[in-house]
């Protein structure tokens, strides 16, 4: 009886914690895209205003930003390497987003890379605030759903 009573001790902490990893890596989805959207509107800004090589906007950006983007390694020549360095937490709708922005970028006239990072900080922003608005929802959600299997698992048990 002891043990079926610590089972389903360990049964129910086991999916709190693993409901924590999933609520834990959508928080880093959001923070990813909000690092993506502010760098990108950096980097728009940079060319808009200075015409700097992206290179440079990348090396002269704030650490704390990249990192937030999720940056392994120091930052490289290119948007495109630098996206290959970070350990991406992103949908592949957003990862596809981002990999079509990097493939132009620098390779363009001063005004259409402008509106390349225009579109492209619109649409980041746009993923930004729908996954604000939906995290809530998917915490609750995922803390019920992974509760619940367990709950069902100490009722099979007994």
């Amino acid at each position: 009886m002891i043990f079926k009573i610590l089972g389903c001790t360990v049964a129910l902490a086991a999916s709190v914690v693993a409901a924590g990893a999933v609520v834990s890596a959508e928080k880093r989805r959001v923070s990813q895209l909000q690092g993506f959207t502010a760098l990108v509107e950096r980097i728009g800004q940079q060319i808009e205003n200075f015409n700097t090589p992206v290179s440079q906007i990348l090396k002269s950006t704030d650490p704390a930003l990249l990192h937030q983007c999720g940056a392994r390694s120091p930052v490289t020549e290119s948007f495109a390497t630098f996206l290959d360095s970070c350990d991406l937490a992103l949908s592949e709708e957003e990862k596809q987003v981002l990999f079509t922005f990097a493939a132009d970028l620098g390779r363009r006239f001063r005004s259409e890379q402008t509106k390349s990072c225009a579109l492209c900080s619109k649409l980041l922003a746009d993923f930004t605030n729908d996954a604000q608005i939906l995290f809530p929802k998917k915490r609750k959600m995922t803390y019920t759903l992974f509760i619940c299997a367990a709950l069902a698992l100490v009722i099979i048990l007994f």
